[in-house]
């Protein structure tokens, strides 16, 4: 036999709620923020958010009050992660790593192609830097093998190997990009660096 579903207004109209056997698994709620409404999924006991932001000017995805997707009038999209990923193989974002030191990053796929673009310091405020950037192609599956890309005038202070990298293995001033079983490993043997890096795989 089907649930019984009641939809009812409650709480002085600051909300609408959708029952399932007593239970709200969908509200739309006034949010206490100024200009802001929101819609509330409820799976067991994980809650989802649809809301418009501060003055409605943004669409934001929320995972139990987390912001983790914003899409602007425009629509451009903010992840709040600063990773994108799509199952067919496409995975974009950025890492901070501080001088001998080391970031794992894990494929969709077990081979591919990088392509990263460094800046000095962290954040957007950085100053790119060609020698530390390069294209590599990957392959971490069961035989592993790491190759750079030849680009002129860019990644001299880049290296590749298919050993594992603990922050200070590779040669001092310079970036490495290592392959072990499912994974990428870029270790900085410089100064503090962000790593902005797109795979296709």
């Amino acid at each position: 036999m089907a649930s019984e579903l009641n939809v009812g207004t409650v709480v002085a109209s600051t909300e609408a709620k959708v029952l399932v056997n007593g239970n709200a698994i969908l509200r739309v709620e006034d949010s206490s923020a100024a200009n802001q409404a929101r819609l509330h999924l409820r799976s067991g006991t994980q809650d989802w958010y649809v809301r418009t932001s501060d003055g409605g000017t943004n669409l934001v995805f929320e995972d139990d009050g987390a912001e983790r997707v914003s899409i602007d009038s425009a629509g451009l999209a903010t992840f709040a992660a600063g990773v994108v990923t799509s199952e067919k193989g496409v995975l974009s974002g950025s890492v901070e790593i501080d001088n001998d030191d080391v970031a794992t990053i894990t494929p969709q796929r077990k081979g591919g192609f990088l392509m990263l673009s460094t800046d000095t310091g962290s954040g957007d405020g950085g100053y790119p830097q060609a020698g530390q950037s390069g294209m590599i192609y990957f392959d971490c599956g069961g035989s592993l093998q790491i190759v750079e890309l030849p680009l002129t005038g860019v990644g001299g202070s880049l290296e590749t190997t298919i050993s594992d990298v603990t922050g200070t293995s590779g040669t001092d001033d310079k970036v490495t990009v290592a392959v072990q079983t499912d994974v990428i490993k870029i270790e900085n043997r410089m100064a503090a660096r962000t790593f902005n890096y797109t795979i296709l795989s």
